[in-house]
């Protein structure tokens, strides 16, 4: 069995496990990387919210550390967890994002699919490689 059909074997196990951290579903961005935050110094502002959806809030800390070195995506990833165990007392942010470690790239998966699917042919040799790369990222995450 490959790692990703053992991910998806044992998913509903695994959202039952996220669902238990006591984090609301909330509107997540869904593609929240740097490149999608502009700013003039004195505020930033988070532009092309075509990927958003309602969903668990720790997609968009996954995605926002994805390219970023350890340390930097352990501080964000604190800060994140921080406010929200605030805002949400007896919640459980840390472990609801290593739950979701190996799921956020499945998800991205199936978004490139729908991209895929949706574009131009011409469109198509940019962005081929997409899905794949999203799965082997989901089958390597332990």
């Amino acid at each position: 069995m490959s790692a990703a059909a053992g991910l998806l074997d044992g998913l509903d196990h695994r959202l039952q496990q996220v669902r238990d951290c006591g984090l609301p579903d909330t509107l997540v961005h869904g593609d929240l990387h740097p490149g999608n935050v502009r700013g003039d110094g004195r505020r930033r502002v988070v532009i092309d919210w075509a990927d958003s959806f309602v969903g668990h809030p720790a997609f968009d800390i996954l995605r926002l550390t994805e390219d970023v070195d350890a340390d930097a995506a352990a501080r964000l990833t604190g800060a994140w967890a921080r406010r929200w165990r605030t805002d949400v007392p007896g919640s459980d942010p840390h472990r609801a994002v290593d739950l979701l470690q190996p799921v956020a790239p499945l998800r991205l998966a199936a978004v490139y699919a729908m991209f895929l699917a949706a574009i131009e042919p011409g469109e198509h040799p940019y962005h081929v490689h997409d899905v794949p790369a999203a799965l082997a990222r989901a089958a390597a995450t332990p």
